[in-house]
């Protein structure tokens, strides 16, 4: 298992991609509105630089991912469980 993000995809509405949380790649879709809030740098980002610098954004904004998933274990980070904060959704693999 890659301990990198990965297939970073930007759909028009939302930065989908693979990134790892506590051994555990965990799928997210995070919308603009959620990029702008919390990933520094992006607080105003245009589409086009969401779809380039996907990653970059997306490393930014580890430390949320990481407070939302904040007291959950590996095992309640369950294959194909979603969790849903704020308007990032969470799919683990």
């Amino acid at each position: 298992m890659s301990e990198k993000i990965s297939d970073v995809e930007w759909n028009g509405e939302a930065l989908v991609a693979w990134i790892p949380i506590k051994g555990v790649q965990i799928r997210v879709e995070v919308d603009r509105d959620t990029i702008h809030r919390h990933a520094p740098g992006f607080s105003d980002a245009l589409t086009w630089e969401i779809e380039r610098h996907g990653v970059e954004i997306l490393e930014k904004m580890m430390p949320f991912f990481r407070a939302n998933l904040q007291g959950k274990t590996r095992s309640t980070i369950g294959p194909m469980e979603h969790h849903c904060f704020r308007n990032a959704r969470y799919e683990s693999k």
